[in-house]
């Protein structure tokens, strides 16, 4: 049985920890923050930067891109014929939950492949976010 001076150790060590926990996680949320800020200064409308080399470091990001259905809509409604841009759009459905329509990628992606005016139409509504911020040390030559 734990005597009440365990208990009150056990919960000073509990609450302490978890709040280094919090500041450590507020701390990694605010660098990944200035790593994403520098990577988009970076980055132009034609050109996604993804790699950061340090001397023994490099920080890659991954990308997610997401398009909203009503962007693509307004972006190239008049391009598209109405059959290309409904299979790029997932009507709202419900299964157990109710899902919201999305763009449907593989589909946008065959309109891009076109390239031409409705291609810059794509990819001006397109928001490009980072998926995940990895850091790999740099192999050395020594």
């Amino acid at each position: 049985m734990w005597s009440k001076d365990k208990i009150d150790l056990t919960a000073d060590i509990l609450t302490s920890k978890k709040k280094a926990l919090k500041n450590i996680q507020l701390e990694i949320q605010d660098l990944e923050s200035q790593v994403e800020e520098y990577f988009e200064e970076l980055s132009s409308d034609t050109n996604t930067a993804t790699t950061l080399v340090g001397g023994r470091n490099t920080i890659k990001r991954s990308l997610t891109k997401v398009i909203r259905p009503d962007d693509l809509r307004v972006a190239i409604g008049e391009w598209a014929e109405p059959e290309e841009l409904d299979a790029c759009i997932r009507p709202e459905r419900s299964r157990i939950v109710e899902e919201p329509e999305r763009v449907m990628l593989s589909e946008v992606n065959k309109l891009l492949l076109q390239g031409g005016e409705m291609a810059e139409r794509i990819e001006k509504c397109t928001v490009k976010t980072t998926k995940t911020i990895s850091i790999k040390e740099n192999v050395s030559d020594n």
